[in-house]
């Protein structure tokens, strides 16, 4: 994706605890989404600390706006020295994919390489699907 605007934000709400369908075995969830741009939020289990940032541009199809902001999602739990974090998603491919390691087209090799180098940067990153 070309960026053309981006921003993040900082919000605080009453102590996050997933919904129980879900679980998730980090304490730092990000909930990403590509539908109509790049859209993530970020909640630490127990805070009260929210995060969420959003950008968009252009990209190839869906699929790569998909990877594109899990890609930006690793990147920001990075630099904000998360050491566990479980990435929650709807695009089964994707998850599939990233669970598998294995790129699901080729026109996306440069992106999920990317993704599969920032994933020695955590203990723990899980790929979750959701509808």
């Amino acid at each position: 994706m070309i960026p053309k605007e981006s921003s993040c934000f900082r919000m605080a709400t009453p102590s996050f605890e997933p919904p129980p369908s879900l679980s998730v075995p980090t304490d730092n969830v990000i909930i990403v989404d590509g539908s109509f741009g790049c859209a993530l939020v970020v909640q630490t289990r127990g805070s009260s600390d929210w995060f969420w940032c959003s950008s968009f541009g252009t990209c190839l199809n869906a699929l790569a706006v998909e990877l594109e902001v899990i890609w930006s999602a690793l990147n920001w739990a990075s630099d904000h020295h998360l050491n566990e974090v479980s990435i929650v998603s709807d695009s089964k491919i994707l998850v599939q994919a990233l669970n598998l390691k294995k790129c699901p087209d080729w026109h996306l090799f440069a992106t999920f390489s990317s993704v599969l180098c920032l994933l020695s940067s955590f203990a723990v990153c899980n790929f979750f699907f959701v509808k």
